[in-house]
């Protein structure tokens, strides 16, 4: 049987109850078109000076950064964080860190540890091991690291140690999107000299912009926690940050070791599981260091 009402327009196009509404004016809805439409608006900026690799990779590096940084905030739940240590934390990392990193590797040790890296062969593997968690992995993690120590463990900053976790976050993803810029160049001057393919080209570009900066995001969080806990039990507090660097070097230099492989996939979960699990045990564990060393007193 056929309706003798005729199907209005403004029922399937609700205009003026869209624009009553103003979707617009929520928070969400501004951060999800500006993530959907900033790429897209990127082509207006494409000129003569911005026309580069370095360009490029900044922008998607810092695009994807600060998506990964939005769902660490939504998933740790921290507290409101303070933006401008945030900034100073990101941008000491980004580029004071990365400058240390590349002076300290060309220096005994350091230098005998990142020369280790390089070997081949069946006999490879512990020298190899060695370098990249003694010397990357150290390297690396400590440098990550220094901000949080000096802008906030050095300045007292009173927060938990999620926050500080939260902020290791930061220090992570800023070194990983500026060794991705570095990398880039690399990337590209193999693929017009033929090393590498299109296809292992643009692999090796996401991998370097999306997911390694995470793992770094990650590694550095863990040592963030532990300076936090080093924050409200100053008793072992060397300890407690000694211990950080040292699970999040082998786990780095773990990765570093044996990436490109289903072993390195596997060492990358189980960075995050590690990650997780200090996120979901934070309380019990501070609990447990105020317990046992009220105990020892």
């Amino acid at each position: 049987m056929n309706n003798p009402n005729p199907l209005r327009v403004d029922t399937v196009l609700p205009l003026g109850v869209w624009l009553k509404d103003k979707p617009w004016n929520q928070f969400w809805v501004r951060w999800f078109l500006a993530y959907a439409l900033l790429p897209l608006a990127l082509v207006q900026f494409i000129n003569d000076q911005t026309n580069n690799i370095a360009f490029g990779s900044w922008f998607f590096g810092l695009y994807f950064a600060i998506l990964w940084l939005m769902v660490l905030y939504a998933s740790m739940s921290p507290g409101k964080p303070d933006i401008r240590l945030l900034g100073q934390v990101a941008l000491f990392t980004a580029f004071v860190g990365v400058v240390i990193v590349l002076i300290l590797q060309r220096f005994p040790p350091f230098s005998l540890l990142y020369a280790g890296t390089q070997f081949e062969g069946e006999m490879a593997l512990i020298p190899r091991l060695m370098g990249f968690i003694l010397g990357v992995g150290v390297v690396e993690e400590g440098v990550k690291a220094l901000p949080v120590y000096l802008f906030c463990y050095r300045r007292n900053y009173d927060a938990s140690p999620l926050m500080y976790s939260f902020i290791g976050a930061v220090s992570g993803l800023a070194f990983g999107v500026a060794e991705a810029v570095n990398y880039s160049y690399l990337y590209a001057n193999g693929l017009m000299h033929g090393r590498f393919g299109l296809g292992a080209y643009i692999i090796a570009q996401f991998l370097r912009l999306i997911s390694l900066p995470l793992l770094h995001a990650c590694w550095s969080a863990i040592i963030g926690y532990f300076i936090g806990l080093a924050h409200l039990h100053r008793g072992p507090a060397r300890s407690l940050m000694a211990f950080g660097i040292l699970i999040a070097a082998t786990l780095h230099g773990l990765y570093d070791t044996l990436s490109g492989s289903w072993l390195g996939l596997g060492v990358a979960a189980l960075s995050l599981i590690v990650f997780i699990s200090y996120v979901r045990t934070s309380s019990l564990i501070s609990s447990q260091i105020h317990h046992q060393f009220q105990e020892g007193d």
